[in-house]
C-alpha cells in the first residue's frame, strides 16, 4: 500500500485569490464551485506543475510531449496505474491524481466513428498532480498535501507571500515591489510597510491590521518596500 503523503496546514482564505499565484502556469487547474452548502461545493482544489501530461487528439496519443503508438483508452489506463502507486490518505477528499477532461470526440474514437467537427482543443487532456491545495469551506480550513514535505512547505510560503503581495496598496504594486515572508512561529501573519517620514526621511514601520509591530526586523529597508512577518 502506498505511504501517506505529507499534509501542511494553511490559513484559510479565498481559493480564487490564492490560485492567482499559479493561474498563468501551463497545466494549472482550479476546481471551485460558487455553490457552497454543507452538501454541495464544500471543497475547492487547485494545483500546478503536473508530473505527467496526457493528451489525445484525432486518435494520436501524446504523453509528456512524446507521441505514443497506442490507443487513447489503453494509454490512459496505464497512466492511471501510476495514480495507484502514489501516496494517498483515505481521510482526505483528494490527495492527488489525474485532473482533466474528456471531450465529445473522445467517445467517437472509442466507437470508431468518424468525427465531422473541428476543435481547437484536444479530445482529452489529463495532468498527473501529486501536490494539491485544498479548502474546506464548511470548517474554514485549508491544507497542502504532497509526497514531498519540502515542496509543501515551499508552496505554503509562496502562498503567504502572494497573499501579502495582493493586499498591498496600488502604488506599491505598480512599483513592482514584492514582500518577503519570514517564518518565526506558526500562527498569524503580520504585514508591515516601510514608509519614509515626511519630516526626517526616516523610514518607519506601519504595522498591518493583523498584529503589533514586530520587535526585530531587518534594518535595511528601502522606502515603500513591503514586509510580511509570520509570528
Amino acid at each position: 500500500m502506498p505511504a501517506q503523503p505529507f499534509v501542511v496546514s494553511l490559513r484559510y482564505d479565498d481559493p480564487l485569490r490564492d490560485f492567482g499565484l499559479v493561474c498563468r502556469e501551463r497545466g494549472s487547474f482550479l476546481l471551485h464551485s460558487a455553490l457552497q452548502t454543507p452538501s454541495q461545493g464544500r471543497y475547492s482544489f487547485w494545483g500546478s506543475q503536473p508530473k505527467s501530461v496526457f493528451q489525445s487528439e484525432d486518435g494520436f496519443v501524446t504523453l509528456d510531449g512524446h507521441t505514443q503508438i497506442d490507443t487513447p483508452h489503453e494509454a490512459l489506463k496505464r497512466l492511471n496505474d501510476k495514480v495507484q502507486a502514489m501516496p494517498s490518505d483515505p481521510y482526505l477528499p483528494f490527495s492527488g491524481g489525474l485532473v482533466g477532461f474528456l471531450g465529445y470526440e473522445w467517445g467517437t474514437q472509442l466507437e470508431n466513428i468518424a468525427s465531422t467537427t473541428e476543435s481547437a482543443i484536444p479530445d482529452c487532456w489529463f495532468g498527473l498532480f501529486d501536490t494539491i491545495v485544498t479548502y474546506d469551506h464548511l470548517e474554514k480550513r485549508a491544507w497542502i498535501v504532497s509526497p514531498d514535505l519540502e515542496t509543501a512547505e515551499k508552496l505554503e510560503q509562496d502562498i503567504l507571500e502572494h497573499r501579502c503581495y495582493t493586499g498591498l496598496p496600488p502604488a506599491t504594486l505598480q512599483a513592482g515591489i514584492r514582500p518577503a515572508v519570514w517564518r518565526m512561529n506558526p500562527g498569524s501573519v503580520v504585514a508591515a510597510t516601510a514608509l519614509p517620514s515626511a519630516e526626517s526621511g526616516r523610514r518607519d514601520l506601519n504595522p498591518g491590521p493583523l498584529g503589533p509591530e514586530p520587535s526585530a526586523l531587518p534594518a535595511a529597508l528601502r522606502p515603500d518596500s513591503a514586509l510580511a512577518v509570520s509570528i
